[in-house]
């Protein structure tokens, strides 16, 4: 059995609607790609860059893969999504709709034999200080996400959400190259102990764009990044135990 995992695609990023469509045509390629080779799918977070759902109205643009995905599901393909920074507002739409396997946070994962720590990856440092904790809260709020749907038109929140993502992608700064101080990779290997006492040796994130394969400080255990969707788009592939960043 062959997994495939990718992060970051953030459709609908750009004002050009050439890139847009450039964009949203490479992933419709790579999920034929993971269809042919019958493989589970895991969708990292941010794979749409603005999602805010209210009862009865999602954001435009997304339907051609929001159609697709749906296909595949009903085909039998699995397909896990799990949460980004830029779609925590997510409700129920993904599950009851296109039958996704959706999952709040980072967790651990039995794949085969195999436990592996899967997430976007943003949840492990929203926490780490007073702001990110606050912006942790107000994301997650149920009580919040309830009144800024009864209260702000549908138009206006997802254009001021739109407009967050652009500015959140334009100041984070994207080395693209990385380091073994790494945020995550120091988070991972502070902690390894208990997540290898968990059962868990493979770690998966999108998030932070540094596409890469790294063994941790046990020298047995390994860390992947996979990248943003840019020209080298790096995804991971696990089979057999093995895992891979591949290009497409």
């Amino acid at each position: 059995m062959k997994y495939l995992f990718v992060s970051d695609v953030h459709l609908c990023s750009s004002a050009s609607s050439d890139e847009n469509n450039r964009i949203e045509k490479h992933f419709l390629d790579w999920l034929s790609m993971a269809e042919k080779e019958n493989a589970t799918i895991f969708l990292l977070g941010d794979i749409f860059d603005f999602w805010f759902e209210y009862k009865n109205i999602i954001p435009k643009g997304y339907s051609t893969v929001l159609g697709r995905l749906k296909e595949m599901v009903q085909d039998g393909t699995e397909i896990h999504f799990f949460k980004g920074n830029h779609d925590m507002w997510l409700q129920r739409y993904f599950q009851d709709e296109i039958g996704l396997i959706v999952h709040d946070k980072s967790e651990i994962i039995t794949i085969g034999d195999e436990k592996i720590l899967i997430g976007h990856g943003h949840d492990l440092c929203f926490k780490q200080s007073i702001p990110t904790r606050l912006l942790w809260l107000f994301f997650n709020s149920s009580i919040l996400y309830t009144v800024f749907r009864m209260i702000i038109h549908p138009d206006l929140m997802i254009k001021m959400g739109q407009n967050w993502s652009r500015s959140n992608r334009k100041n984070k700064k994207h080395c693209h190259i990385f380091r073994e101080d790494n945020f995550i990779a120091k988070q991972i290997n502070e902690r390894l102990d208990y997540y290898t006492s968990k059962g868990a040796n493979k770690f998966i994130f999108g998030h932070f764009h540094t596409p890469t394969l790294y063994t941790l400080k046990d020298e047995t255990s390994q860390l992947m990044i996979l990248s943003e969707w840019g020209s080298a788009i790096r995804y991971g592939e696990l089979e057999n135990g093995n895992l891979n960043l591949k290009k497409f």
